[in-house]
């Protein structure tokens, strides 16, 4: 879904203007709260968002193609929706590649989507990855 042109990368300004800071939990609480008023104060908007990995699709096996990191709350119910879902632009960053499920990172991306259980971002770029603890 395209809702308008995109005319600088992530962490320079662009469609939505300047970039928000939050964290997931504060996505999934305005997003429970009032999903109207949700999705007019963050769709089309870029986002500077820090969250725990739940998920990872399998096409980061595939380096020449776009895939997505699952965030949630850190220690939040994995089950409890919204889930936000972050796109990496075409080939994954190199900086992506040292992720694993239950770190915590922090993405600059374009909100383009949101639906009735997901918020997704796009042309995600990795600003701060915090590995778990062993």
């Amino acid at each position: 879904m395209l809702l308008g042109i995109y005319l600088k990368r992530p962490g320079t300004g662009g469609a939505g203007g300047e970039f928000q800071t939050v964290t997931v939990e504060q996505l999934q609480n305005e997003f429970r709260e009032n999903f109207a008023e949700f999705k007019r104060r963050y769709l089309g908007k870029n986002l500077i968002v820090t969250g725990e990995i739940i998920g990872m699709d399998s096409t980061i096996l595939h380096p020449e193609g776009e895939w997505t990191v699952t965030l949630i709350g850190k220690g939040s119910d994995p089950n409890r929706l919204p889930w936000i879902t972050c796109r990496t632009p075409g080939s994954p960053l190199e900086s992506f590649f040292s992720i694993r499920i239950a770190d915590v990172i922090t993405v600059a991306g374009h909100c383009d989507q949101v639906e009735e259980n997901f918020v997704f971002l796009r042309d995600c770029r990795l600003r701060e990855h915090i590995p778990q603890r062993k």
